[in-house]
C-alpha cells in the first residue's frame, strides 16, 4: 500500500515530522522525562514528532492560519500515519501530554521559534 498524503489547509502543509531513531536514545530519553515518564517511548523503535508551523500556514490564512490550521494540518497528519502504521501491522500511541516547551528544547537546533509539537508518536511492533 503506498503512503496516503494527509489533507492540508490551502496545500501548505504546515507541519513538520522528524524520525527520531536510534543511535539517538539520548534524545528519546529527553522525550520521556518530557512526557512526564511515559517510558514505552523509550522502547519504541521510531517515534515521529508533529509539529505545527504556524509562520506557514500565517502567509496565507493569518491568525487563524496561524493558531487553528497549522496545528489541524499537524493533526490530521498524525491521524494518518497512526493508520498508516497498523494497516502495515504495526503499532503506534499518540502522546498528547508532554512539555511543549521542554520538547522545542530537545529540538531547538533543528526548529524555528514558531513551531509547535502537537503530538508524540512511538511506532513499533505492539507488545502481547
Amino acid at each position: 500500500m503506498p503512503p496516503v498524503q494527509p489533507p492540508s489547509a490551502g496545500g501548505l502543509k504546515a507541519r513538520h515530522l522528524p524520525v527520531v531513531e536510534e543511535p539517538e536514545p539520548s534524545a528519546k530519553a529527553k522525550l520521556v522525562q518530557a512526557a512526564f515518564g511515559q517510558d514505552f517511548i523509550a522502547q519504541a523503535p521510531t517515534l515521529l514528532v508533529f509539529w505545527a508551523i504556524g509562520s506557514k500556514s500565517s502567509e496565507k490564512y493569518g491568525e487563524r492560519g496561524r493558531t487553528l490550521f497549522a496545528v489541524q494540518d499537524a493533526t490530521i497528519a498524525a491521524s494518518f500515519a497512526s493508520l498508516q502504521a497498523v494497516a502495515f501491522g504495526l503499532g503506534s500511541c499518540w502522546i498528547g501530554a508532554f512539555d511543549e516547551d521542554a520538547v522545542k528544547e530537545i529540538f531547538r537546533k533543528n526548529i524555528q521559534s514558531d513551531w509547535r509539537p502537537i503530538a508524540l508518536m512511538p511506532i513499533g511492533f505492539a507488545a502481547e
